[in-house]
C-alpha cells in the first residue's frame, strides 16, 4: 500500500510510516453557544480609534487657533509699544501725545504673556507638521509637563492676564490713555504723530483675542478630557486581549 499519499500518516525519525490518531475537538454542550469573545473587543477598538481621532483633531485644531491669537497680539501689542517708545519723546505744546506718569505694564504683560504662547505653539504646531507621530513621542516625553504647561499656563494664565489687562485699563495706560476723552481732545494737535482711536480699536482687539485665548483654553481642556477616556478605553483593551489568551472553559451541567 502506498502510504505517502494519505494525510494521516507520516514518517517518524526512522523512517517508518505511522498512521497519526485524530483527536476531535470538544463540542460545547447542547444548547450552549457563547457569545465570541473578541466581539466586545472589536467595540472596544472602534471606540478608540473614534476617541484617538476625536483627540487629535481637537488638540491640532486648538493649537493652530492659539498660534494665529498669539502672533496677531504680539504684532498688535509691539505695534502699540513701537508708536509709545517712538513718538513719546515729541513734544508740542508743551506736552507729548501721551498721558502725565504713562504706565506700560498692563501692555507688557499681554506681550510677554502673547509671545510665550506663541512660541509653545510653534514648536507644537511643527511637530505635527513634521507627523503625528512626532508630537505624541514628544508629549509622552515631557507627560505631566506638558499637561501643565498646556492646561495650566494656557487657561489659567490667560484668565489671569486678560482680567487683569483689562483691570490695568485707566487713563495712564496705552489702552486707557488712547481711548480717553482727554486723548480726543488733544488729537488735532497731534495729527500727524499718532491716530488715538486707531490705537485704541487695535487695543480693545487685542483684549478681544485675550479673552477668546482662555476660551479656547476649555476646548485644549476638553481635548485631554478625551485623552484621559481613550486611555482608560485603552486599559479596558489591554484587559480584554489578557482574557481572550486564557484557554476557554465550557460550563459543566
Amino acid at each position: 500500500m502506498d502510504y505517502s499519499r494519505r494525510a494521516d500518516v507520516h514518517l517518524d525519525p526512522k523512517g517508518h510510516f505511522v498512521q497519526q490518531t485524530h483527536i476531535p475537538e470538544p463540542e460545547p454542550p447542547h444548547g450552549y453557544y457563547p457569545v465570541p469573545l473578541d466581539y466586545e473587543t472589536g467595540k472596544l477598538q472602534r471606540r478608540d480609534s473614534r476617541l484617538k481621532k476625536n483627540v487629535r483633531r481637537l488638540r491640532l485644531v486648538s493649537r493652530v487657533l492659539t498660534l494665529i491669537l498669539s502672533a496677531y497680539m504680539t504684532a498688535t501689542m509691539s505695534l502699540t509699544f513701537h508708536k509709545y517708545y517712538s513718538t513719546r519723546g515729541i513734544i508740542i505744546g508743551g506736552r507729548n501725545a501721551w498721558a502725565r506718569d504713562t504706565k506700560i505694564w498692563p501692555t507688557a504683560l499681554l506681550l510677554g504673556t502673547s509671545i510665550l504662547t506663541l512660541l509653545i505653539s510653534l514648536i507644537t504646531v511643527g511637530l505635527y507638521c513634521k507627523g503625528v507621530s512626532a508630537a505624541n513621542k514628544a508629549n509622552y516625553t515631557i507627560g505631566t509637563v506638558a499637561i501643565i504647561a498646556e492646561v495650566g499656563t494656557h487657561m489659567a494664565l490667560w484668565i489671569g492676564v486678560s482680567t487683569a489687562y483689562r483691570a490695568g485699563k485707566d487713563e495712564h495706560d496705552l489702552w486707557g490713555w488712547t481711548c480717553s476723552p482727554k486723548a480726543g481732545v488733544i488729537q488735532g494737535q497731534f495729527i500727524d504723530v499718532i491716530n488715538f482711536e486707531r490705537y485704541c480699536n487695535i487695543q480693545s482687539g487685542s483684549f478681544a483675542t485675550s479673552v477668546a485665548q482662555a476660551v479656547l483654553a476649555i476646548a485644549v481642556v476638553l481635548g485631554y478630557i478625551l485623552a484621559f477616556r481613550r486611555m482608560r478605553h485603552k486599559g479596558k483593551m489591554e484587559a480584554r486581549a489578557a482574557e481572550l489568551q486564557q484557554p476557554t472553559a465550557y460550563p459543566h451541567h
